[in-house]
């Protein structure tokens, strides 16, 4: 009997000690701090959901400064399975802003140019 609870435990050490190392806890930068907006909101280029202050926020501009032939395009983006790939517009998330994973996604959203107001 005690050869079997000396092995459990024993196990149980080695277990943790392995799940330990195996999955460390993430530094602190990545954990919301105070005034982080926590809100889920939609990537304009891949359509994943992130937390804001994980993403970058990018203000839309203006429709002037935009070229003519882009602003007469009026419909969002659209997946092949049309869906649209524009965030869900709440009371908190502004229409006038886009939202990106990380900055690869916002350079190749503007390298494509899929823009369309």
């Amino acid at each position: 009997m005690f050869a079997l609870i000396s092995t459990l435990f024993i196990t149980w050490i080695i277990m943790w000690i392995f799940f330990k190392f195996m999955y460390p806890k993430p530094p602190k930068d990545f954990f919301p701090k105070a005034g982080d907006i926590t809100t889920l909101r939609r990537c304009n280029f891949c359509g994943h959901e992130l937390a804001q202050y994980r993403g970058i926020v990018e203000n839309k501009p203006s429709s002037a400064s935009l070229p003519s032939d882009t602003a007469k395009n009026t419909t969002p983006i659209e997946l092949t399975s049309q869906q649209s790939l524009v965030a869900p517009v709440d009371d908190a998330i502004s229409q006038d802003e886009w939202f990106f994973c990380n900055a690869e996604h916002q350079a190749s959203f503007h390298a494509n140019e899929t823009y369309q107001p």
